[in-house]
């Protein structure tokens, strides 16, 4: 049955694309395209054969062939260096900046890239920077790490996750607004 009104179709779209074109002037004067021909004055139009186009065979790219072995570098050292571990911050717009440091160099040509996450959610896309700098961040204890990805997503290594805190003058105390944190204690110890 389905082959019946496959042909059918083939047939009925075949011939109607293989028609012929009439070209003729109305009674206003006016130039008329029509695949029926008009009782008089009309002309065959030849037309240039039709535009075909043949794409080129699919293949899939391969990256693992990329990615053999020795032509990509372990990383000996890959770790969050900003903020420190613990670190507090006075900030009154909510901008950190997370930054990494990564060695040997992030390396592009096999498609690594960095992807930045905060208290576990992704912040923006993987890209080839080293830091990323967050905006809006809410007061209170957040913690952050990185991983190098490859081309297809897969973790290829993680930093170790470090916390800091932030803290921002709250509207309800005026008292602290404008006053920068207390200076960090002095270590005063008996000699």
């Amino acid at each position: 049955m389905n082959k019946i009104v496959l042909t059918t179709l083939f047939v009925f779209f075949s011939t109607s694309a293989f028609s012929a074109i009439y070209k003729s002037v109305d009674k206003n004067g006016n130039t008329v395209y029509s695949d029926k021909p008009p009782a008089s004055n009309s002309e065959a139009v030849k037309l240039a054969p039709m535009t075909t186009y043949k794409p080129p065979r699919y293949q899939p790219l391969s990256y693992g062939s990329r990615e053999k072995e020795g032509d990509v570098k372990k990383y000996t050292q890959f770790r969050i260096s900003s903020p420190e571990e613990d670190q507090g911050f006075w900030e009154t717009t909510g901008a950190v900046k997370i930054a990494t440091e990564i060695e040997p160099e992030l390396q592009q040509d096999v498609g690594h890239q960095i992807q930045f996450y905060m208290d576990g959610y992704k912040q923006g896309k993987a890209s080839s920077r080293a830091s990323v700098s967050l905006v809006n961040v809410n007061r209170g204890e957040h913690s952050v790490y990185a991983q190098v990805i490859d081309d297809q997503g897969k973790v290829v290594q993680r930093s170790a996750t470090v916390t800091f805190s932030l803290h921002k003058p709250s509207v309800k105390n005026r008292s602290t607004q404008g006053q920068q944190p207390p200076p960090p204690a002095q270590n005063t110890r008996p000699q």
